[in-house]
C-alpha cells in the first residue's frame, strides 16, 4: 500500500498544475480562494465512502487517504497564509484569504478531532 508521503506527492503536483491555470488567467488571490475548497470537500466525501465500505469491502487505506489530505489542506492554508501576507504588506484586501486558508485547513483539524 502506498504510503501517505507518496499520496500527497500525488495531490501537490495535481494542485499545483490547477492553480497555475487558473492564476494564469483569474489571478493569484481568486485561483487561490476558487481552490480552496478542495480539501474539505475531497476530505467529507472520502469520510462518508470510509463509512459506507463497512457494508461493502473496498482495498483503498481510507485512513492513509484521508491523512493525505489533510496534509495537503495544511499545505493549501499555508498558502493562503503566505499570499494573505504578500496581500497586507501591499496594503490589498486580504479578508477573502484568510477565510479561504481557514477552509482549507478544515481537513487537518478534523483529522485532529476523529
Amino acid at each position: 500500500m502506498p504510503s501517505t508521503a507518496f499520496h500527497v506527492m500525488v495531490m501537490l503536483p495535481s494542485f499545483a498544475f490547477a492553480f497555475l491555470v487558473l492564476a494564469t488567467f483569474y489571478g493569484v488571490g481568486r485561483a487561490y480562494v476558487a481552490l480552496s475548497w478542495m480539501p474539505a470537500a475531497l476530505y467529507i466525501v472520502m469520510y462518508v465512502l470510509r463509512q459506507l465500505s463497512k457494508f461493502q469491502p473496498s482495498v483503498i487505506d481510507w485512513p492513509e487517504m484521508l491523512q493525505a489530505v489533510a496534509w495537503m489542506g495544511l499545505v493549501q492554508c499555508a498558502l493562503g497564509v503566505a499570499l494573505a501576507a504578500r496581500a497586507a504588506w501591499r496594503r490589498q484586501s486580504y479578508a477573502g484569504l484568510v477565510v479561504a486558508a481557514c477552509l482549507a485547513v478544515v481537513p487537518y483539524l478534523l483529522r485532529a478531532r476523529i
